[in-house]
């Protein structure tokens, strides 16, 4: 095809001649610049100058809604991700304004900034112009919020219509998890997730700020759990709860009142948990829950397999005749290895 012999300057000029020309070269273009679209059109990828083909991808005739979008910004060249992030919020302010939802999950991978409001900006126009459901940062840092005053702040950042945030991997300190989490209000969110280290005075002044939320998971996370007062959080939906049993036992401890859940992950985690009172755990958990609980404990890959012994194993089975306030309905305990995971009791 002529295109592949022309330059980037001239395969542009070529899809402004005619629609017709335009429909041949426009795909070539955007995915030379890196912009990319899966063959059902379900999901879209940007990387380095993607995102300032964005916006050309804006007015193509291919232009049409994504369940996905997936943004890695330049990880090596901190001065080309201002530019990247310029693009991208360029993009999304020029979508149309009727209530459509472009893109359903978004994932802005490396998300560094000078400072925590470039951040809150960015999550800003992110949420209000796509209407996303679904929202994963990685990898985010910024250079400022050292220093988080006590109190209410002075406003907050509504994200209206979010349900799902993950935070996977940010670079934070823990007043720059207090600055960041303090300032989000979200109420339709139902998910909550962390991967990787975090706050949990952060996160538990988080909760108390949502109370509508299904699910919370930890996963990887070293922080020790909520050390708060008995009570205090109030959330009468939640459902899932994944963690190491500090965690997820602290997180049970600050309801005023049994949960009834439907779904329990307990995380060991080597550097926090003492294999031969795992269960001694898992029990104390499920001493504070109600309903149909499907059990699971995920063993991670750093674990001796020693640990886990067939009368650990056996242990959650005949629960060592304690009366339950809940019923086990299926019981999963796994072991992670590098290459892939395997189920010891199911």
């Amino acid at each position: 095809m002529i295109g592949d012999f022309l330059f980037d300057i001239d395969l542009c000029t070529l899809t402004r001649v005619s629609r017709r020309l335009r429909a041949i070269g426009c795909p070539q273009y955007l995915r030379r610049k890196g912009l990319t679209s899966t063959a059902s059109g379900q999901s879209l990828s940007v990387r380095a100058e993607g995102f300032k083909a964005l916006g050309m991808w804006r007015w193509s005739l291919g232009f049409a809604a994504q369940d996905m979008l997936f943004c890695d910004f330049d990880f090596f060249d901190t001065n080309q991700v201002p530019l990247e992030m310029y693009w991208l919020c360029k993009f999304f302010i020029s979508l149309p304004l009727q209530p459509t939802i472009i893109f359903r999950y978004i994932r802005l991978d490396k998300v560094q900034t000078p400072t925590l409001q470039s951040s809150l900006d960015l999550l800003k126009i992110t949420i209000h112009n796509t209407r996303c459901r679904s929202l994963n940062i990685t990898g985010m840092s910024f250079q400022d919020g050292r220093w988080w005053k006590k109190g209410e702040p002075k406003s907050y950042l509504v994200l209206e219509g979010l349900e799902e945030l993950e935070f996977h991997d940010c670079k934070l300190s823990t007043q720059q998890w207090m600055s960041l989490l303090s300032k989000l209000r979200i109420p339709s969110l139902r998910e909550f997730k962390i991967v990787g280290q975090t706050s949990m005075e952060a996160v538990y002044c988080f909760l108390c700020r949502h109370p509508d939320l299904r699910v919370i998971h930890f996963r990887r996370c070293l922080t020790k759990g909520f050390t708060s007062t008995s009570g205090r959080l109030k959330m009468p939906l939640l459902w899932s709860v994944k963690g190491s049993p500090s965690q997820v036992l602290g997180l049970l401890k600050s309801l005023p009142s049994w949960p009834i859940m439907g779904k329990l992950v307990i995380e060991l985690i080597p550097a926090t948990s003492r294999p031969g009172s795992l269960f001694d755990q898992v029990l104390r958990c499920l001493m504070l829950c109600r309903g149909h609980i499907a059990l699971e404990v995920s063993l991670s890959k750093e674990t001796s397999m020693a640990v886990l012994t067939l009368t650990d194993v056996c242990v959650p089975i005949d629960l060592r005749g304690a009366t339950l306030p809940c019923t086990i309905i299926t019981l999963c305990i796994e072991y992670e290895q590098v290459c892939d995971k395997s189920v010891l009791v199911s």
